[in-house]
């Protein structure tokens, strides 16, 4: 017999993947435009785009290290280890003072 936590967690996932899905079409077929995502407003040079670019990146290694995590110990709360979260205090403190830098110039 299925219990009701059980058919909360299929439907929950149910409902993600179906989520996923329709992003990842919209996506594919242009309706969600990606275009120009990672360029500066107004910038002259490219050190915007590698600003938001190693932004990026290490946001999606961090919340793929803490899905990662949820995966693994289903039933507890995702402990995200201390080298993945100051990473990624390091890389939005990086692209904050970029910024910051841009501005005052």
């Amino acid at each position: 017999m299925i219990t009701l936590a059980t058919a909360a967690t299929y439907a929950g996932a149910l409902l993600l993947a179906g989520l996923f899905v329709i992003v990842f079409q919209q996506l594919l077929t242009g309706r969600i435009a990606i275009h120009g995502l990672l360029a500066e407003k107004g910038a002259t040079h490219t050190t915007g785009t590698a600003l938001r670019g190693q932004l990026l990146v290490s946001t999606i290694v961090g919340s793929l290290t803490y899905a990662a995590q949820a995966l693994q110990h289903p039933n507890a709360f995702p402990k995200l280890p201390w080298p993945v979260l100051g990473g990624l205090a390091a890389s939005h403190a990086t692209y904050l003072i970029g910024k910051w830098r841009r501005r005052s110039l």
